[in-house]
């Protein structure tokens, strides 16, 4: 399986904020960890039975906690190795389970994030049964918002990708991709 891991910190890069809602209020932030039957509130989740099942296992069995995720069909191929008509692509955005950082704390959380996600990414491309699927984590920004200001710490995005002929293939891989990064993440 083709991954890669990047850093995206700088000032226009994308943040996160925790908890987070949508403006009008219809999407939002949901604690998976404390109530997993939640779940079926996330429209992807529930029309995406691997996702669903991802975010599951994410949430009871890993050092990550999910935050927020969508998934989408597409023809525009961003791959340039890639061979295909279709390509079903997801990301989740993945936070670390501990206490919320402090700005002091960032050199040592950024170099956590750092030494797992690479070690994921080493594990994830021994796989070579994977071949039409591809798995990327970026480290950003997250603002843990409290009653009384707020706190800044990191967080990664996950994207995963599947690519095939037809959207039947597409789907396929992304699923077998979902569940090879599930078993990597899950302890």
């Amino acid at each position: 399986m083709y991954a890669e891991f990047s850093v995206e910190l700088g000032a226009d890069d994308p943040v996160l904020e925790m908890p987070w809602s949508s403006p009008d209020g219809r999407l939002r932030f949901f604690d998976l960890q404390r109530h997993p039957e939640l779940v079926l509130k996330i429209t992807e989740a529930a029309a995406n039975p691997p996702l669903e099942k991802f975010l599951l296992a994410i949430n009871s069995r890993s050092p990550f906690y999910t935050a927020k995720c969508d998934v989408w069909l597409s023809r525009e191929i961003l791959k340039q190795d890639i061979v295909a008509k279709w390509q079903v692509a997801t990301y989740v955005d993945l936070i670390l389970r501990r206490p919320k950082e402090k700005i002091s704390d960032l050199p040592r959380s950024f170099e956590e994030y750092s030494h797992l996600l690479r070690k994921i990414v080493h594990d994830l491309r021994r796989d070579l049964l994977v071949d039409d699927a591809s798995a990327e984590f970026i480290v950003r920004r997250c603002y843990f918002r409290r009653r009384r200001g707020g706190q800044m710490g990191l967080f990664a995005t996950l994207y995963v990708f599947g690519f095939g002929a037809t959207k039947k293939e597409a789907r396929q891989a992304w699923a077998e991709a979902l569940r090879l990064v599930e078993s990597t993440l899950a302890c």
